[in-house]
């Protein structure tokens, strides 16, 4: 499964003058009893953990967020914290045009409202071999023998 890097715009520094980076960003789906959400998340190797923002995934999805379990983040220059609250029984589902994954994990939710959606170690990496190419700015995901999820090859 391959994705194509995300163009993303940042204020200009040197090394990116133009403000624009390409990101291994991916489309993520958040499945719940009553339905789903779709994030734009960042694959990311320096987070221990797989977050998603609060905003409405209780409603939407059906799941309960567990807030008497909570852990923090901090940024890479500790200037932020926030609490992450796990959710019960959650299932990702990660789809491009030819396969389907949907598997179970932990995933923790911030209810800080610029966090954005991060694909970390426990509940994302954990179950993937994930190769990064900088060069053709794509990502490709397969998974590994950690995975106990369902596989479903799509046709159109």
């Amino acid at each position: 499964m391959k994705f194509a890097y995300k163009k993303s715009f940042v204020d200009p520094v040197p090394g990116f003058e133009t403000g624009l980076i390409y990101r291994p960003i991916i489309p993520i789906i958040l499945v719940g009893h009553t339905g789903e959400l779709r994030f734009n998340a960042l694959v990311d190797t320096g987070s221990d953990q797989t977050i998603l923002p609060l905003v409405d995934v209780e409603s939407i999805t059906g799941l309960t967020i567990d807030r008497s379990i909570v852990s923090s983040v901090q940024g890479r220059l500790e200037h932020h914290t926030e609490n992450l609250f796990l959710g019960n029984a959650t299932r990702l589902r990660l789809s491009n045009d030819e396969v389907e994954y949907e598997f179970p994990g932990p995933v923790w939710f911030s209810d800080d409202g610029n966090s954005p959606a991060i694909l970390g170690h426990s509940g994302f990496l954990e179950f993937f071999n994930i190769s990064f190419n900088g060069s053709a700015k794509e990502l490709t995901i397969t998974p590994n023998d950690n995975f106990k999820g369902t596989t479903k090859k799509l046709s159109w």
